[in-house]
């Protein structure tokens, strides 16, 4: 004899799994949560690049570096239209060379990060000068690295993304 069961399947208590909030904190802003989603969807996204170097091989040398891990959303060889760039094209980086012609890459650094909280400026140089790098970071710059080891310059994007609030 067959007996059905008297509970439908959808009646049944399902246990609720709920995937923890995760703490960032923006230093433009107040600590906040994000679900689990934006926090997935913030460690998936690929960082939106934008590279500012007088040397166009030094540009199509990092663009190459990069291109996998990042989607590079513009190159400059002059620093003239730099801010205006920055500003249409909202990248999450800004690769900023030092001596970057017709800017001035200290002022430059200081007004993108002022107007535009959310992208980070990584200076990219070929000077090694621990107080230049310091004039920079005080600046607003979020990390400092050598075209000597543009290596590192992936490793530091990715930090950043992650982690906005690591040192460079």
């Amino acid at each position: 004899m067959h007996t059905t069961c008297p509970y439908k399947l959808d009646s049944w208590p399902r246990r609720q799994t709920k995937k923890p909030d995760v703490r960032y904190v923006d230093p433009c802003q107040n600590v906040r949560s994000l679900s689990w989603s934006e926090w997935r969807s913030k460690l998936s996204k690929r960082p939106r690049v934008l590279l500012a170097d007088d040397y166009p091989e030094m540009l199509k040398a990092v663009s190459r570096l990069l291109a996998v891990d990042c989607d590079i959303v513009g190159t400059l060889a002059d620093g003239s239209a730099l801010l205006e760039t920055a500003r249409r094209l909202q990248p999450d980086i800004v690769v900023l060379d030092v001596n970057l012609p017709n800017v001035r890459s200290l002022e430059a650094c200081r007004e993108i990060t002022r107007a535009h909280p959310q992208i980070r400026v990584i200076m990219f140089t070929a000077l090694n000068d621990r107080e230049i790098s310091r004039v920079f970071l005080d600046a607003g710059a979020s990390a400092f690295v050598s075209k000597l080891a543009a290596g590192e310059l992936l490793e530091t994007i990715k930090r950043l993304c992650v982690d906005p609030l690591s040192p460079g």
